[in-house]
């Protein structure tokens, strides 16, 4: 943890843009099949209060707090709806990096900031976020020096939002079977169709329990076919009201 700390946070354009491509990329997350594949790909999820300073001095196992610690949960629960929540975080997780107990984990700050995130957007909670940030230790600290050196915390800010991004992006793929990657959607899909029978989009959706027909496109039906696991019965006209989708031999 760090002994100095910034105190001040420019916007910048750069941040803007981020915001803008993360809040795009979460829309994405936002039906039930999509939130479903994320909770069945994450370990199970602690519930965490971000705002409650006594459930964080809990977690540092003893070590004394600085009392500027407890100021800044004041900070965070007063600006929660006047600040944007993915810089709210981004803030947040740096102050508390800077002025946690040395010997405390980069994980748990991370953690209390991304349960900001989660009050925002549910899909926030199983993103391994702490993971992405600290996968450089080195181009983690290089922007907690910077923010520091600067009196800014704008570096690390678009750090942070790279980070959030790139978890974003990457379960993205994962959702819809990227290079043909056997999702678990794709699973229950295979799971639930036989073989030798064909099926029309509204039959599957029903067999898998969904209310969403984009889901089941989106999630379920074109990662299997690009994967190869099912086909269409009339693959030249991909949107006719009489298609049909069947196992592959």
């Amino acid at each position: 943890m760090q002994e100095k700390t910034a105190t001040n946070f420019s916007i910048t354009a750069e941040m803007l843009d981020l915001v803008g491509s993360i809040m795009e990329l979460i829309g994405k997350f936002s039906t039930h099949g999509t939130l479903g594949f994320l909770k069945a790909s994450s370990k199970e999820i602690e519930e965490i209060d971000p705002y409650s300073f006594e459930s964080y001095e809990a977690k540092l196992n003893g070590k004394t707090a600085k009392p500027q610690l407890k100021k800044i949960f004041s900070w965070a629960k007063k600006h929660g709806k006047a600040v944007n929540p993915l810089i709210l975080s981004a803030v947040f997780a740096y102050q508390l990096d800077a002025l946690s107990p040395k010997e405390t984990s980069r994980e748990l700050p991370l953690t209390y900031a991304k349960a900001i995130l989660s009050s925002f957007r549910e899909a926030f909670k199983y993103l391994s976020l702490e993971k992405e940030l600290l996968k450089k230790e080195d181009a983690y600290q290089k922007a907690i020096e910077e923010s520091q050196s600067k009196q800014d915390v704008a570096p690390y800010i678009v750090y942070f939002l790279k980070a959030v991004e790139s978890c974003l992006k990457k379960a993205q793929e994962d959702v819809t079977g990227f290079e043909g990657k056997k999702t678990p959607c794709v699973e229950k899909l295979l799971l639930v169709l036989k073989e030798d029978k064909e099926y029309s989009s509204k039959e599957i959706q029903d067999l898998l329990g969904l209310k969403s027909r984009v889901a089941v496109k989106r999630n379920y039906l074109e990662p299997a076919m690009k994967g190869g696991y099912i086909k269409m019965l009339i693959p030249n006209k991909p949107h006719s009201p009489n298609q049909r989708y069947f196992l592959s031999k």
